[in-house]
């Protein structure tokens, strides 16, 4: 409800204050939200699903666009926080990853659009902090965990709006950015306990608002 509230206060103000010339040709923001996870034991025979509670996500991103407007490039760095279920209780997880993603516009900046849609796609890499340590597993999941963090490749998709309000800053006008996007890791920190073929790949649901500062101009 909280989330909703400040969306739909977002937006009214985007739209209720006058646009500034807007050709913008790059961005940089902040962003924060909530991220769903999948299982980490999928496609275990187990008791239980080894699924995080949902969690936060906060990320930074400098993005920038070629050409006509309608492609363009984007770094993200993420840092994400969890809680999950273990032999030893329920234990509070970090995580923090990084991409690199093409972005597609169907709708260039210009100076009559205030909404301004684009998809995503990426590749990237993925951190998840359990420690390191002995080995430990948790029976009701048939997981094991083998005590060495390990960085995790991962692939990215998504869809976002940019509403550009009627704040600037050196000219450049501020964008509210709202964002879904999944950042699939294909392969699970944990082991199956019996030794059988890997677990399947972890999806990251991320959901997030954000103000990101608009530079340059396009040609």
């Amino acid at each position: 409800m909280r989330l909703a509230q400040v969306l739909g206060l977002s937006i009214f103000f985007a739209v209720a204050t006058p646009v500034a010339a807007q050709t913008h040709s790059s961005s940089v923001g902040l962003n924060g939200g909530a991220v769903l996870f999948s299982s980490f034991n999928s496609g275990a025979d187990a008791e239980v699903d080894l699924k995080p509670d949902i969690g936060f996500v906060g990320n930074a991103q400098y993005d920038w666009l070629v050409g006509s407007g309608h492609v363009g490039f984007r770094f993200a760095g993420h840092y994400q926080q969890m809680q999950l279920d273990w032999s030893n209780g329920q234990r509070k997880i970090y995580a923090w990853s990084g991409d690199f993603d093409l972005l597609l516009r169907p709708i260039r900046p210009n100076p009559d659009t205030r909404v301004i849609p684009f998809l995503s796609l990426g590749i990237g890499a993925t951190h998840y902090n359990f420690g390191d340590g002995n080995p430990t597993s948790y029976e009701p999941s048939g997981a094991l965990y083998d005590g060495e963090e390990k960085t995790q490749f991962s692939v990215l998709g998504g869809i976002a709006f940019d509403i550009v309000t009627g704040w600037a800053w050196d000219e450049g006008p501020f964008m509210i950015r709202i964002e879904a996007q999944d950042n699939y890791v294909l392969e699970s920190p944990f082991k199956p306990i019996d030794g059988s073929a890997d677990f399947g790949g972890v999806h990251n649901l991320r959901l997030t608002i954000g103000l990101h500062n608009s530079m340059g101009s396009l040609r």
